[in-house]
Formats: C-alpha cells, structure tokens, sequence
C-alpha cells in the first residue's frame, strides 16, 4: 500500500507542478519515521489540494468563456404582460 501511496503522491505532485520523485517522497517519508497511518492521512491531503486545483480551474474556464452563467433574456422567458401598449 505505501508504494502506491507514494506514486499517489508523486502524481498529484506532478499535477501540482511540484517536482518531486516517489522515491524521494518515500526516502522523507522514511527520515521522518512517518507511520501507516501518517501516510494514508498525507495522501488524503494530496488528493484534497488535486481537487481544490481542479475547481479552480474549472472555475476560471468558466470566468473566463463567453458563455452565460445566468440564463439569458430571451422572448421565451420574457413576461409581456409589462408591456401596456
């Protein structure tokens, strides 16, 4: 499971555009004596920043498209009875 966890690691780091390998994950993992336990809570963590980073990049995709975040005005939605003439 830590292999994984370390390639888990090093792709969401990659995603992240950090430059770090899973074999120096592994080796700090190890110099810090970090449990199981610490690990799975460190990738979960990993796994949190990826998603953060997609909704801002969806969120910016959408900020930044010509489509419309509203519905639009239009006749099929517009109430005539306003309108006294």
């Amino acid at each position: 499971m830590t292999e994984s966890s370390y390639d888990k690691i090093a792709e969401i780091a990659d995603y992240l555009k950090l430059s770090i390998s899973a074999e120096e994950i592994a080796g700090c993992f190890t110099k810090l004596n970090m449990s199981q336990e610490e690990i799975e809570k460190t990738t979960e963590f990993f796994e949190i920043l990826e998603e953060r980073k997609k909704e801002a990049v969806v969120n910016t995709c959408l900020k930044l498209s010509r489509l419309p975040l509203t519905e639009p005005k239009t006749f099929s939605n517009f109430d005539f009875s306003y309108v006294h003439s």
